[in-house]
């Protein structure tokens, strides 16, 4: 038989009352791994892994997984696609600018030039 000192179940007794009773010492709160966005101009369609997440707006942030993954933007016909590594806990700033829009196309100088007929001119 093993002789205990009552100092010692009375210690034993108090952590295992706090352990069946759910009592938990204060942890901290664990961060989350995040995808922050700054992408100009905002409102591109957000894809990681293929997986569409909605619009680029200034400092969204989207939660991942840490690891690799595959961030795509697609903001018109114009798209852009990273492959980045996201670290455990920390939040990642992705910043993409698009290049400006360019203009329509222009008809050709030989293209016929055509009138509208003046809405406000009586017949």
């Amino acid at each position: 038989m093993i002789k205990t000192s009552s100092r010692a179940t009375a210690a034993l007794a108090l952590a295992l009352g706090l352990w069946g009773s759910g009592a938990t010492a204060q942890a901290k709160p664990k961060a989350k791994t995040q995808l922050v966005l700054q992408v100009k101009p905002a409102g591109a369609a957000v894809f990681v892994d293929d997986k569409p997440k909605g619009k680029a707006t200034a400092g969204r942030a989207i939660d991942v997984t840490p690891g690799y993954h595959v961030v795509k933007l697609v903001l018109g016909g114009d798209e852009h696609e990273e492959r980045i590594k996201f670290a455990s806990g920390q939040k990642t700033v992705y910043s993409y600018e698009f290049d400006e829009a360019q203009p329509a196309p222009q008809q050709p100088d030989d293209a016929p030039e055509v009138q509208l007929p003046d809405p406000g001119a009586q017949p």
